[in-house]
């Protein structure tokens, strides 16, 4: 087994010809994402190499939106975050040299997420992208720790924040990711690729929701997405702007996939057209919160048809649950 003090020697013979190297280059250089390649998160991590003679910083545009400029430091790295919208993104990096651009690079990336119809598969020529690979890593290791060294103690704060701190900016947090426990669901050596989440993910969220799940299994009606484990398709592991961590507010994501119940007249139509409402009321069984979807339907499983709160067969009982007439 090879001492520490090898080891620290030989990665930073590792480091000494890695900048040597890329001192020499004479160009900007994309390490990080890859062309035509789609994600599966908004947030992406952008690594350039920029030549230190001829330019001090870059600018990077998505979507033609206003570019952001990052300064180039004293090393040959530039690491920045974007954010992407959902489907086609169109990223456009210059670089600078006194404020003119001296260089252009393009990249085509995809955001694919299973919420939306229109963008639910990456274009033909995609290939998934994944940064905890090798071939990736090698150009980061210099400055990153990316394996989990520690023995004991918070890994995720010391490890995982530095490059993922914007997974924990939401307005509400899940609680492994407020304390950095990233490895309560992200394993280091998962089948589909460092640091995934093994499936379905209903077994990671079992280890600590047990109690909650064990009730809903009990149930006879089970909802699709629950029924298979996909937990993470209406709910964020790391955190979101709405509560319980769903990813968009609790009518929108059911209609992501029960588009037919967008037309305003689900449940009852009134004589001017309008349906049952589903957003912007007060939810009279849940005293302080909006009503949505699921004030009727519990997301998950139920004991009734159409995932009802209650028995739907005697309708005049069942309005009246919230309605006094």
């Amino acid at each position: 087994m090879k001492s520490p003090f090898f080891l620290c020697i030989f990665l930073m013979f590792l480091a000494v010809n890695a900048l040597q190297a890329f001192a020499a280059t004479d160009s900007l250089t994309v390490l990080t994402p890859h062309d035509k390649t789609y994600v599966e998160s908004r947030f992406l991590g952008i690594v350039l190499v920029v030549p230190k003679d001829s330019m001090d910083a870059v600018s990077i545009a998505v979507n033609n939106e206003k570019p952001v400029r990052f300064n180039r430091k004293d090393n040959y790295y530039v690491c920045a975050g974007i954010t992407l919208s959902e489907g086609p993104n169109k990223i456009t990096i210059e670089g600078l040299r006194h404020g003119s651009v001296v260089e252009e690079r393009t990249l085509d990336l995809f955001y694919r997420l299973d919420l939306s119809a229109m963008y639910n598969s990456a274009p033909p020529g995609f290939d998934r992208y994944r940064f905890h690979v090798p071939e990736s890593e090698k150009n980061c290791i210099f400055c990153h720790q990316l394996d989990d060294k520690t023995d004991g103690g918070n890994a995720g704060q010391d490890q995982c924040m530095p490059c993922h701190k914007r997974t924990v900016a939401y307005r509400y947090m899940h609680g492994p990711s407020v304390v950095g426990a990233c490895d309560t669901c992200h394993r280091p050596k998962a089948k589909d690729g460092k640091y995934g989440v093994p499936q379905p993910y209903s077994g990671i969220c079992y280890q600590c929701h047990s109690e909650t799940m064990d009730a809903w299994n009990a149930l006879e009606k089970k909802h699709g997405p629950y029924a298979l484990g996909n937990c993470t398709l209406c709910h964020s592991p790391h955190g979101a702007e709405y509560p319980y961590f769903v990813r968009k507010h609790t009518t929108d994501l059911c209609l992501s996939c029960h588009e037919d119940k967008a037309s305003g007249s689900h449940v009852v139509t009134f004589f001017d057209g309008r349906g049952h409402p589903v957003r912007n009321r007060p939810d009279p069984l849940h005293p302080g919160r909006e009503l949505t979807c699921a004030s009727c339907h519990n997301p998950h499983a139920s004991k009734f048809n159409h995932l009802l709160f209650q028995d739907e067969e005697d309708v005049n009982r069942f309005c009246k649950a919230c309605h006094r007439f």
